[in-house]
């Protein structure tokens, strides 16, 4: 999930993680374009959450894992270690 204030920008940044998630930008408000905003969200796969209004204006597409690639390893071993921590 991307925080961000605008979707366009949200939406270049949660790009980066095609590859390795299903991915969601969180927004403060429904945007004025927001009809062109959920198109583009729906043709990238990417779910669209706005915070103040507390609902999913557009569901994320599921993650398929085409193949395991060691960036994918290395992204999941980055997360597990900021989630969990070393101990």
């Amino acid at each position: 999930m991307v925080v961000a204030h605008d979707w366009r920008s949200g939406l270049e940044s949660v790009g980066k993680f095609a590859s390795f998630c299903s991915r969601v930008v969180l927004l403060p408000k429904l945007p004025m374009d927001a009809e062109e905003m959920g198109l583009e969200a729906n043709f990238y796969g990417v779910g669209v959450v706005v915070r103040d209004e507390g609902r999913v204006v557009v569901a994320p597409e599921p993650f398929v894992r085409q193949c395991h690639k060691p960036a994918a390893w290395w992204f999941s071993e980055e997360i597990y270690d900021r989630v969990v921590g070393h101990h």
